[in-house]
């Protein structure tokens, strides 16, 4: 923290216990109950009730419910006057949404300072945009904000801070972040699409067993996106250790074709 800093640092957009409280808590009886208190706020409390439902949609993952609640309490504000929480909460929401430049557009605001704090979400923006280098740049800037953050968004964080390094041949960050995944342990619904990258950091290691390994734990998932992934790496790992014909390799690749449509693995 630069001298000076303390003062003026903004309060964390997240609070690991409440965070926990409403992961925990039962979905219907606690979403209602945040719902009757909004509805029940007055004026000089109703920023703090959305806020709260907000959090509350984060938390379980729901992040464009998050969004609409923020839409709303924002959607009066003139511009450069918003409430900075409601609006730093909204460009987190559109990041996590996979809405970057939505996103990187509510943390640019006059209103938040330029959106200085804010480095770690704009490394998920960046990512999200397949901006590696620059993502790689603010991830390293960030490092000491994941700690901060509630053990899911870390998961979310440390993933993309693994992939971005990756994309730009870091393999040494790449590494310490695969670790990092490893130290605060990883969801089940996270394993395959890890398994992928980890496998890519092997294979660009040398350690080609290994990168297989992780492979095929990714194509035995149900996770389709990293399964798919992971079958056509296999296939490029395989054909250039000459372990597979021509033909075969074909008949694989006509498969996936089938399969799997639409974006960069296609």
């Amino acid at each position: 923290v630069t001298p000076g800093r303390g003062a003026t640092a903004r309060p964390a957009l997240f609070d690991v216990q409440r965070w926990q409280q409403d992961r925990d808590g039962a979905f219907i009886a606690r979403r209602d109950a945040l719902i009757a208190a909004l509805a029940q706020s007055g004026d000089g409390h109703r920023d703090g009730a959305r806020l709260a439902l907000a959090r509350f949609y984060v938390a379980r993952g729901m992040y464009l419910e998050a969004k609409g609640v923020l839409d709303l309490a924002l959607a009066d504000a003139a511009p450069g006057a918003e409430n900075p929480a409601l609006l730093a909460l909204r460009g987190v929401a559109n990041i996590l949404a996979r809405r970057p430049a939505q996103g990187l557009h509510d943390l640019a605001s006059p209103a938040l300072g330029g959106g200085k704090d804010f480095e770690l979400w704009k490394a998920l923006a960046f990512a999200g945009q397949a901006k590696w280098a620059e993502a790689r740049e603010k991830f390293k800037n960030a490092e000491f904000a994941v700690t901060a953050l509630p053990v899911e968004l870390q998961r979310i964080a440390l993933t993309q801070a693994l992939r971005s390094a990756l994309e730009v041949k870091d393999y040494a960050r790449a590494a310490a972040r695969s670790g990092d995944l490893d130290s605060i342990g990883l969801a089940e619904r996270d394993q395959p699409a890890v398994a992928v990258l980890r496998g890519r950091l092997a294979e660009a290691l040398g350690r080609e067993q290994e990168a297989l390994h992780h492979y095929a734990v990714a194509a035995a998932s149900a996770d389709r996106p990293a399964a798919t992934e992971a079958r056509l790496l296999t296939l490029a790992l395989r054909e250039r250790r000459g372990e597979v014909a021509p033909e075969e390799a074909l008949t694989e690749l006509e498969t996936l074709s089938v399969m799997w449509r639409g974006d960069a693995i296609e």
